[in-house]
């Protein structure tokens, strides 16, 4: 509402000052005509004087026309320009928005559990084992609400285009072993296999980010316990990052929604339902895809797929970047 009032502000201004110009400007090439051919009629200068008075008819009809045409036309083009000029704004402002619903959404339930377990806390007088309870379960909400704060910002900075301008040669083997000894405990294996040296361009950050998210929900399928099969490959000028794990698995419908913000596919699934959306947009920054193949039961496999020549697609990315909408929902894991 605010961009819009100013798009409209931005547009009448605009079109009321270049039509004020150019109706001045109009008058005054009207007033030099009908004063350079002012002169009083002398013999037989009549017809002359007739084409003259015809001229200054013609073209004061043609400039009231003008002048008409740009009285509809000039409001137009002023709006859709001053939308244009706009647009970085507009975007920054919706994302900002988009920010402040998904951390009101997010924030609500964890903040009433820290409530609740402080306040039984404070309730009557409890042993220090039982304070100390209440202090651990307090601590574990604050961490996952710093974890779901970090996502909402990554998600929120992924609109901003300068991102394109800190991208630099990755190599993906890297990205992988950083990934791991964020995400994956000793209680989880974690086997390796890389296809020589592999690398893309684009933000180690975020690829770092990316592949810890895919990590986290392979971890989280396997219940923490168990073998996580990790392949770094290239072909056809693009490089892949998958990520297999032989937990539970997905339907169809829950690979469909996979990647939509906040859904969840069970009630009791851990995190806040934004990894995998912000994995993708991830990858859609770098010009990149992330396919999903699960199956009930057997497992999934997710793969992170990037350009290893990324300049040939800036103009694609600029195109996404742009075009993209938002997607809201809710999905199964974070």
């Amino acid at each position: 509402m605010i961009v819009r009032r100013a798009q409209l502000v931005l547009a009448a201004g605009f079109a009321a000052v270049t039509l004020a110009f150019l109706g001045l400007f109009a008058v005054g090439v009207y007033l030099y005509a009908a004063t350079a051919f002012d002169f009083d009629v002398v013999g037989g200068e009549e017809v002359a004087a007739d084409a003259a008075e015809r001229g200054l008819a013609t073209l004061r009809q043609g400039m009231s026309v003008a002048f008409a045409v740009l009285l509809v036309v000039l409001p137009v083009v002023s709006y859709a320009v001053a939308g244009r000029a706009l647009a970085p704004v507009r975007d920054a402002y919706a994302r900002e928005r988009r920010l402040s619903d998904d951390a009101a959404h997010e924030l609500r339930t964890p903040l009433s559990v820290l409530r609740a377990v402080l306040e039984l806390a404070l309730s009557r007088e409890r042993t220090q084992q039982e304070y100390r309870s209440a202090i651990g379960t307090s601590l574990e909400v604050v961490s996952g609400l710093e974890r779901l704060t970090g996502q909402l910002l990554e998600l929120a900075r992924l609109g901003d285009h300068q991102v394109r301008g800190e991208f630099v040669p990755v190599d993906l083997g890297g990205v992988v072993h950083d990934a791991i000894g964020r995400t994956v405990s000793t209680e989880v294996r974690a086997s390796v296999h890389a296809q020589g040296a592999v690398s893309t361009t684009g933000s180690r950050d975020l690829l770092v980010t990316a592949v810890a998210n895919l990590l986290s929900n392979a971890v989280a399928a396997i219940s923490g316990r168990g073998d996580v099969h990790v392949t770094v490959t290239s072909t056809g000028g693009r490089a892949q990052v998958a990520v297999r794990d032989d937990g539970v698995g997905m339907s169809p419908e829950e690979v469909a929604r996979a990647t939509e913000r906040f859904w969840r596919g069970r009630a009791d699934a851990d995190g806040h339902g934004i990894g995998l959306a912000l994995v993708q947009q991830i990858a859609e920054l770098h010009a990149g895809t992330l396919q999903l193949e699960s199956r009930t039961g057997v497992g999934t496999t997710a793969t992170l797929s990037l350009p290893m020549d990324l300049h040939r697609h800036g103009p694609v990315i600029d195109r996404l970047l742009a075009w993209r909408k938002p997607r809201s929902g809710r999905r199964r894991r974070s």
